[in-house]
């Protein structure tokens, strides 16, 4: 379709959506529609050093807080697509992922019309159909001076990505480094020598435009704000990651480096929320707490992490309320359902949000019956139980994988896993993904992103992954675990080897023939 005509027609929907909402809407501050559209855009969730791929840690490559103060995560169609936000305030701040590593903020005038292109490199460029002062402003972080590092990213990019640091180390070390990681090495202290003149390069353009009547005020204001946020990452960023400061850091550094930031009235601001997560990954490193080892991994004691931010009076509500909700969405990943339940009742105690509790208990499949047997969603929403799965695939040879979509080594295996599933395709072998302690819309994401949605792979999400009995039985612990059933239906093997093991195939074979 010709260009012209899908914006028009894209156009007409809107008035009319709009004409609908703002007919039905209550009196008081309108809510504006403001469409975004994106075309031709690019696969932003990976990117490839060589034959290494490394995978955001997003949810999305679009990301924006509601009228209703939710963050609400938007992955554009490859070719062409459309996204219409209703808000009530004069600005709406669109996080937009880039390749992976780099996160971007465009500050969007409410009501607005916003083409989305991209460069050769991927980079958005952003066309206002309402002002070209508007897409002036739109695209300032595009000009700011010498804005690129290695491999065409923003210096204060690199500075987060740990595997960066890693090589850098060793390197500086003179330590063995395998080839097949070379392709990570880049020079951190120059990066970082880049990094410390940004912000000047980055101040000098916003004071430049906004003297030359190139920026609004409240365009300048919020470009200083996100300034501010930068400047804060990169301090933090080097804290945790630069080899001179390893031995030296502490919640003391950390809590200055963060001084006076804390502000409710950035809770508007997604990219607010994100540099928390960021404050939050460093007290947990920083915090002193222990660690629980289980198996080859281990993870933070989630509880003792609740306790100590439970007992902060320094951080205003709005925002303290979501450091114990993302420290609590941990508890229910890891912990018993008694601590789950201990927890939120303490949650509900400190921030008086009893509903999100209630819905996030419900996703776990805590309730007031408990069921033995491991409960089970299709990606239609229809349940069936797992022993049901296990009558249907007799016959068969199973190979069964717990994972969960936020969980890295999941992540990582599952392009060997799917070299698994097409070798064995014309072969008796049910290959069965069962998500757990998961969220069922980040699964269902995920299911897309890794290509488990090929006809192979049998895709469930577990309902219930923290009050199952059977599932207490398997002693599914951690992630990722694999099982093997024969055709019988038994279990043969109650801690198979992973895809890309030779050994997972002679099992297979064996139990085939």
């Amino acid at each position: 379709m010709n260009k012209t005509i899908y914006i028009l027609l894209v156009c007409i929907v809107f008035c009319l959506i709009y004409s609908c909402k703002n007919s039905n809407s209550e009196k008081g501050k309108e809510n504006l529609p403001t469409m975004l559209i994106f075309e031709n855009a690019p696969d932003q969730l990976a990117v490839e050093f060589g034959n290494i791929k490394l995978q955001t840690r997003r949810a999305a490559e679009i990301a924006f807080i509601d009228s209703n103060d939710l963050i609400q995560y938007f992955s554009p169609n490859r070719k062409r697509d459309t996204l219409i936000i209703f808000s009530s305030t004069d600005y709406i701040e669109i996080f937009h992922l880039y390749r992976a590593l780099e996160d971007l903020y465009f500050y969007v005038k409410s009501g607005d019309t916003v083409l989305f292109t991209y460069d050769e490199n991927k980079y958005p460029v952003l066309k206002s159909y309402t002002s070209e002062l508007l897409t002036q402003q739109y695209n300032f972080l595009k000009n700011i001076p010498n804005r690129l590092s290695y491999f065409g990213f923003n210096p204060l990019s690199l500075l987060w990505e740990s595997n960066f640091w890693r090589i850098y180390r060793a390197k500086k070390r003179n330590e063995f480094v395998p080839e097949t990681l070379l392709p990570l090495y880049m020079p951190m202290d120059t990066v970082e020598q880049q990094a410390n003149t940004y912000p000047q390069n980055y101040a000098s353009l916003l004071g430049k435009q906004y003297n030359e009547k190139k920026i609004s005020s409240d365009v300048y204001n919020y470009y200083n704000y996100l300034l501010l946020v930068k400047t804060i990452n990169k301090k933090r960023d080097l804290l945790l990651n630069n080899p001179i400061n390893l031995q030296q850091r502490s919640m003391a550094i950390l809590n200055q480096i963060y001084d006076g930031f804390f502000n409710d009235e950035y809770c508007r601001y997604i990219s607010y929320f994100y540099n928390i997560d960021g404050y939050l990954l460093a007290y947990k490193l920083m915090g002193g707490f222990p660690f629980i080892v289980v198996g080859s991994g281990s993870y933070c004691d989630y509880r003792i992490m609740f306790d100590s931010l439970a007992s902060r009076v320094d951080i205003p509500p709005k925002t303290h309320a979501y450091m114990l909700s993302k420290t609590l969405d941990n508890i229910m990943r890891y912990f018993s359902v008694k601590d789950i339940e201990h927890y939120a009742e303490k949650y509900v105690v400190l921030t008086g949000n009893s509903l999100r509790t209630k819905n996030r208990l419900l996703e776990l499949g805590i309730t007031e019956t408990k069921n033995d047997d491991i409960q089970l969603n299709d990606k239609n929403g229809n349940m069936i139980a797992f022993e049901t799965i296990l009558g249907q695939l007799k016959g068969n040879v199973i190979y069964l994988n717990f994972w969960a979509s936020w969980c890295v080594p999941c992540r990582s295996a599952m392009p060997e896993a799917f070299k698994l599933r097409k070798e064995y395709k014309d072969k008796d072998v049910a290959f069965v993904y069962l998500a757990f302690n998961d969220r069922e819309d980040t699964w269902k994401k995920a299911v897309n992103d890794l290509r488990l949605n090929d006809g192979r792979a049998i895709n469930f999400f577990i309902i219930n992954s923290k009050s199952s009995k059977a599932i207490q039985e398997l002693k599914i612990e951690s992630v990722p675990h694999y099982l093997i059933y024969d055709k019988a239906g038994k279990i043969v093997h109650h801690n198979a080897p992973s895809p890309n093991k030779t050994e997972i195939r002679k099992m297979l074979d064996e139990l085939l023939k």
